[in-house]
């Protein structure tokens, strides 16, 4: 997911809305509210949503918590896939495309030799 940038001042005041409306009760959480802040407002007048029950919260906060131990589970294993590009059997290695000395070719073949 791709991370957006915003700046204080959009920050700071719709943060302000979020808690003067008490939008987590609805269980969205601040981050989804950034992306489109007027569409979910007017979605919850315009709907007459309730706040979530306490069961719900507690459902919501379950699936966030899980969604988010997903998430670094991914990024552990894509950390992990990174270091161990440069090893095999767990023990680092070094791989060489190059040769320490120049191969020369003999000047004179067994072939060449015997027939002279």
């Amino acid at each position: 997911m791709p991370y957006i940038t915003y700046t204080d001042e959009h920050l700071e005041y719709w943060g302000n809305v979020y808690l003067r409306e008490k939008l987590k009760q609805y269980g969205i959480v601040f981050e989804m509210f950034l992306r489109m802040p007027q569409q979910i407002l007017d979605s919850i007048k315009k709907h007459q949503f309730k706040p979530l029950l306490s069961a719900q919260r507690v459902v919501a906060a379950q699936i966030r918590h899980e969604d988010a131990m997903r998430e670094l589970q991914k990024r552990e294993e894509k950390r992990l896939d990174g270091e161990n590009k440069g090893r095999r059997n767990g023990a680092p290695f070094e791989s060489l495309h190059h040769h320490r000395y120049a191969h020369k070719k003999p000047k004179y073949t067994r072939a060449a030799v015997e027939s002279s």
